[in-house]
């Protein structure tokens, strides 16, 4: 247990202290060289702090601290009462309107509130001269204005000059494409750290589980490396396809490029195993196509073929391996509609007209043939359907209600023994994260602890025996019957104990340091239960604990701080990602059509065109 020092005074009477001295030094935190123009910290007066240390009797850290403290409470301070000057004051701003390649307009004022955001000047500007607001970019003291700070917090004052800039609409769509270029790049990092945890973790938490599958729906066991990679490009992939279901397709096509990577970082072989590259794929091209981005034409080609190779080696030449898989074919040639649609628009754009033509009238042809009726749909959704359920069935079952809704009973059926087999499964590998690792690393076999319980033996006793035979039931009955002493080891033996990767990263995941974790597993032998136990206890190993090498209570404190900070970023990370991720394995195949329809019919009015000008 830490001992605060006597000289240790309270926090009120310390900044007291330390502010009574900064007055008779004369020294203005809030002012250059302590603090820079913008209000952040600048120069770091280790002179002062090394001084009121030695009159005060307190460490360093902890003056530099209280110092930090004081600043930033006058910054904000002086901050708040120019805000409550400058509020309510009008004044007013000198406005010319130019255009990049044409004439400037006459200076116009404009009466704002110095509180006002950018925006909204931008709206009064936009209204006076009868222009949209997205073609503006506003400059002052040769600065662009930002929309999302005040103008007082820009500078600006009576009589300040302000120059409009009017983009063409070229310009503004330009801009405004960069601006969201920008937006998703920065939470392209939020994503892939939230990614990433849910790789790590996935397969010890039944709450976020992406169970990766070959297309009979067998498990694929994978390296602990290549697994991340696989598990890390799906979720990043179906956090791209909630984009472009929300036609964000900007930073649709950011996540998606990421998860391109992702994937890339995998073998071939284990790529050919899951149809989730080839629909990767699929979906950057159909973003190449929204935003029109004719630029990466050669690319869009080429990941085309690719989904073409990969979806005959997946579903057959003549679809009979997905006939064998399926049972049908109804519902994966929505993908196929996509993908003779692109390969049609993207043959149009290198001048290969009638290809495009041939590849339109196939997309078309299959669209058509996966028409749902409506009257049919609501029939299927009465009993209880989801719409997008019911459009698959129908269209895998040529439009019959009862087959439909009988192959959906039956696959709901199937989802509920499913579910109760992933019950057991998480219940299993809880109890196997409980026990901790046997003397070799391996997992102990709940299987056996099972066994031993049903002879009467206790839980602890077995476990214990156990993990010290490595899972030999008839070491372990030796153990238990003729030597009990020796199920609990002394602490003598706890710098032989092995700790794995995987313990040392959960326990440290939690916030706990690495040593004290370490120690901590070691103690235990593995059994994280009694580790976290002990850790929430308030237990320090005898060499963290001393007194010499112990932190100072601010350090302990600190550290638990940032701990928390980096749980709460964690948790918010994959909490933010998790909505995103579908539960629906058959959710990517929940294609209305729709815009698919459109553009073959906007696609077949430019290719009839083209083909009756070259005749």
């Amino acid at each position: 247990m830490l001992m605060r020092s006597q000289s240790k005074m309270s926090e009120d009477d310390l900044s007291f202290r330390v502010r009574s001295k900064l007055l008779a030094d004369k020294v203005r935190l809030w002012l250059p060289p302590y603090t820079t123009e913008d209000g952040k910290k600048g120069q770091d007066p280790s002179d002062l702090q090394e001084r009121y240390s030695k009159e005060l009797e307190q460490p360093v850290e902890v003056i530099s601290r209280v110092m930090e403290d004081l600043r930033v409470h006058a910054v904000n301070k002086l901050a708040a009462r120019k805000l409550e000057e400058s509020r309510g004051q009008s004044v007013s701003l000198s406005v010319r309107l130019t255009e990049n390649r044409g004439e400037n307009s006459d200076a116009v004022a404009v009466e704002v509130q110095l509180e006002d955001l950018t925006s909204s000047l931008r709206e009064r500007i936009a209204g006076l001269f009868q222009v949209s607001s997205d073609r503006l970019k506003l400059i002052s003291m040769a600065k662009m204005l930002d929309d999302k700070l005040s103008l007082a917090a820009q500078g600006l004052k009576d009589g300040a000059q302000v120059l409009a800039i009017l983009l063409s609409p070229e310009e503004a769509e330009m801009a405004r494409r960069q601006e969201q270029q920008k937006k998703a790049e920065g939470s392209l990092a939020k994503t892939r750290h939230a990614a990433e945890l849910l790789a790590r973790r996935e397969q010890d938490d039944g709450r976020y589980r992406l169970v990766i599958t070959d297309q009979m729906g067998r498990n694929i066991p994978l390296p602990p490396l290549e697994r991340k990679s696989l598990v890390t490009a799906m979720a990043l992939h179906e956090k791209g396809r909630a984009l472009v279901k929300r036609n964000n397709f900007v930073e649709a096509l950011v996540i998606l490029t990421e998860a391109d990577e992702q994937f890339k970082q995998c073998r071939t072989d284990i790529l050919q195993a899951v149809d989730n590259y080839a629909i990767l794929c699929l979906d950057i091209v159909w973003c190449y196509w929204s935003l029109k981005n004719l630029d990466c034409l050669p690319d869009a080609d080429a990941r085309l073929r690719t989904c073409q190779i990969s979806f005959e080696r997946s579903h057959g030449s003549n679809m009979e391996r997905l006939m064998l898989l399926r049972g049908s074919t109804g519902m994966e040639l929505v993908l196929y509609v996509r993908l003779y649609l692109l390969q049609a628009v993207t043959a149009y754009h290198q001048q290969r007209t009638d290809v495009a033509r041939a590849l339109l009238a196939k997309a078309e042809s299959v669209a058509r043939r996966l028409h749902v009726d409506e009257e049919k749909l609501a029939e299927v959704v009465a009993v209880g359907f989801s719409v997008g359920e019911g459009r698959l069935a129908l269209r895998a079952h040529d439009g019959n209600v009862a087959v439909a809704v009988a192959y959906l009973m039956e696959k709901r059926e199937e989802k509920k023994k499913l579910l109760e087999i992933e019950k057991k499964a998480d219940k299993k590998r809880a109890r196997e994260k409980s026990y901790g690792l046997t003397a070799d690393s391996s997992k102990v076999n709940v299987e056996i602890v099972d066994l031993l319980l049903g002879m009467g033996y206790p839980e602890n006793s077995s476990v214990e025996a156990l993990k010290q035979a490595n899972n030999d039931i008839n070491l372990a009955l030796q153990v238990i019957q003729e030597q009990p002493h020796l199920l609990e080891i002394p602490d003598s033996q706890d710098e032989d104990y092995q700790v794995s990767d995987e313990l040392l990263a959960e326990i440290t995941s939690m916030g706990f340091d690495t040593p004290t974790a370490m120690a901590a597993l070691k103690h235990h032998h593995g059994n994280v239960q009694k580790c976290l136990d002990d850790l929430l206890a308030g237990w320090l190993p005898p060499a963290v604990a001393s007194p010499s090498e112990s932190a100072s209570e601010s350090d302990v404190e600190e550290r638990s701080a940032s701990a928390d900070r980096r749980r709460d970023e964690d948790r918010e990370a994959v909490a933010s990602l998790v909505p995103d991720l579908q539960h629906d394995e058959d959710d990517y195949l929940h294609l209305t059509l729709d815009e698919e329809m459109a553009a073959i019919r906007e696609y077949r009015v430019l290719i009839d065109s083209a083909l009756g000008q070259v005749s």
